[in-house]
């Protein structure tokens, strides 16, 4: 799984100027995406993601962009579906906090009458949103998360980059890879601690 931030719902708390020139970007790499991948203009790069099995879902709360937004997204969705060999999770309009709310409402809501646990979380994510997350890297030289897979990261091995997103290149990503690696064992142990706490519960 790789999962980018795409769109904060934080965004919203900006000018109406800069929220509009941040949805016209993210609309305009969303509808490249789905038409020159997947309509043939550019079959090269439509079939490097179908060899590759590279499967996209969006998660967030879409209903803040309107039904034509969300129609894209979906279509991106269901054309990478039968995709299994890497999942890009691309989080719009998302915070943590907002995942978590939605989360709770749904399981209140369920017809089982029970108090929540941290198994239904964690069930509920999966479905709805993605697995616990390994690796976080935070670029832009900040060392706060703002909000992203709180829940999923609680176990992360986190780093931290002072590149803005579109200066991070391969080779500082693979110095990171490495450093997890050499730190794997120790986030293996939490991961596995975690699992063990969420079926006792």
């Amino acid at each position: 799984h790789i999962s980018v931030f795409a769109f904060s719902l934080e965004n919203f708390n900006r000018t109406n100027e800069e929220l509009n020139d941040l949805y016209e970007i993210l609309k305009s790499k969303i509808h490249e995406f789905l038409i020159n991948m997947y309509l043939q203009i550019y079959p090269i790069r439509r079939d490097f993601l179908k060899n590759s099995g590279i499967r996209i879902k969006v998660i967030g709360d879409l209903t803040f962009f309107g039904p034509s937004f969300q129609r894209t997204c979906e279509n991106l969705c269901e054309l990478t579906a039968e995709n299994n060999r890497c999942n890009l999770n691309i989080a719009v309009c998302y915070t943590s906090q907002h995942e978590l709310m939605k989360c709770a409402q749904r399981i209140i809501n369920s017809p089982s009458n029970h108090s929540i646990s941290v198994r239904d979380i964690e069930l509920d994510l999966l479905e709805n949103s993605i697995a616990p997350v390994d690796l976080l890297i935070r670029t832009s030289g900040e060392t706060r998360l703002s909000d992203f897979l709180i829940w999923q990261s609680s176990h992360a091995y986190i780093q931290f980059s002072k590149s803005l997103w579109p200066e991070f290149g391969f080779y500082e990503f693979l110095s990171m890879i490495l450093k997890f690696q050499i730190n794997f064992q120790h986030v293996k142990e939490l991961m596995n601690t975690r699992n063990n706490l969420i079926s006792d519960s």
